[in-house]
Formats: C-alpha cells, sequence, structure tokens
C-alpha cells in the first residue's frame, strides 16, 4: 500500500468506535473554517497510530485504528455526507478523495 495513491489503493487505515461491541463507526470531523465534514484516512497502520494521539475525539469513546477497503469507507463516508482525507501520522494532508 505505501507508495500507492488512495484513489489507487485497495485498504486504508480509519479510527473505528468500538468495534468490539458491533457497533463499529467511523470517526467524522467537522472543519467549522471551511464547513465541511469528513472521514480521515491513512495509508498505514503505524500512521493511523500517531494520528490517533492528534485526532479530536469523544473522550467517552473509544477508537481505534481499523483496515477497510476504501470502496467500503467511501460508500460509508457518502452516506453520512463525509469527504474523505488522507493524511499521514503527522497529519500533512496527503490527499483529497471524492466520495
Amino acid at each position: 500500500m505505501a507508495g500507492e495513491k488512495a484513489g489507487q489503493q485497495e485498504w486504508v487505515w480509519v479510527l473505528v468506535e468500538e468495534p468490539e461491541k458491533g457497533r463499529a463507526q467511523l470517526l467524522g470531523q467537522y472543519d467549522p473554517d471551511r464547513d465541511i465534514q469528513f472521514v480521515v484516512v491513512f495509508p498505514t497502520k503505524e500512521d493511523a497510530q500517531e494520528g490517533l494521539k492528534r485526532i479530536s475525539q469523544p473522550e467517552s469513546s473509544p477508537y481505534e485504528p481499523q483496515a477497510m477497503r476504501l470502496d467500503a469507507v467511501r460508500k460509508e463516508a457518502a452516506r453520512g455526507g463525509f469527504r474523505l482525507v488522507l493524511v499521514d501520522g503527522a497529519g500533512h494532508l496527503l490527499q483529497q478523495i471524492d466520495p
């Protein structure tokens, strides 16, 4: 997966809430300056683990990195009106992905 553009990747890493309880939900973010909702996706597990430390999330809901097929993430994000952004572990934007 490393070195591929997300549009060509089959798998990406996302942050998922409580997957072990059967209520898995993607962590969405909101940018009030741009008035957009988005789901952050990462190219590697290591990037997702680093990104988890930097992303705003509710304290009461534990999130963990999980690999998902990019097409499944796109469908889920589009259903909720979210865009996708591919970032590295430091939070640098690598690519915007159309849902």
